[in-house]
């Protein structure tokens, strides 16, 4: 509030973190895991349901059909994410038939035969990390760690010198879109 923000200290009294049970799938012999909505690991979800029916292999590495169904992948899965991702306390989110692997066997063919679709999203952020790690045994994992935008929202909170980062940016100000800003509503994150 000193620097004109809209948020006081009882907007956050109430906040808690909370534990989340993550969503996965299945691809190929392994099992992927993310976090569930508002996280975009929805999107990661249904980007390796679209690949695991496509041959990749077959299509060879470095090669103009690897790289088209890679992007056609995602194209797919952030059209399904632009739609759908929000806080699932004020929207009620169809996660498992995003996530129904028969969804992207339905959509697949028509996906990757559309090499003049275009995909339009809103510019988004950076100052992110990732750090991963795997193990001998196949397990691996990540955890990213982002501002968002540049140096987050460029505000260092006085006392701690901790950069506030800048999520809500994917609020909008349209009052029919899903992400529209409410009490206690979490932006989605992309």
């Amino acid at each position: 509030m000193q620097r004109g923000g809209l948020l006081g200290k009882e907007d956050f009294a109430g906040y808690h973190a909370r534990r989340v049970d993550p969503i996965s799938v299945r691809y190929r012999d392994c099992t992927a895991f993310q976090p569930p909505p508002p996280s975009p690991g929805l999107a990661g979800c249904m980007i390796l349901n679209f690949l695991a029916g496509t041959d990749l292999t077959a299509a060879g590495d470095a090669s103009a059909r690897y790289f088209h169904a890679l992007l056609q992948a995602i194209k797919w899965a952030f059209r399904q994410r632009d739609t759908w991702l929000t806080d699932p306390a004020f929207l009620d989110i169809p996660v498992a038939r995003l996530l129904d692997p028969a969804a992207a066997d339905r959509e697949r063919a028509a996906a990757i035969a559309d090499t003049a679709g275009s995909l339009i999203s809103r510019k988004t952020g950076s100052d992110t990390v990732l750090v991963a790690t795997a193990d001998g045994e196949g397990n691996a994992v990540g955890v990213v760690q982002s501002l968002y935008f540049d140096f987050g929202a460029a505000v260092l909170d006085p006392d701690t010198g901790v950069p506030l980062q800048n999520r809500g940016s994917f609020f909008s100000l349209d009052p029919a879109h899903p992400n529209v800003p409410a009490p206690a509503s979490k932006p989605p994150r992309r």
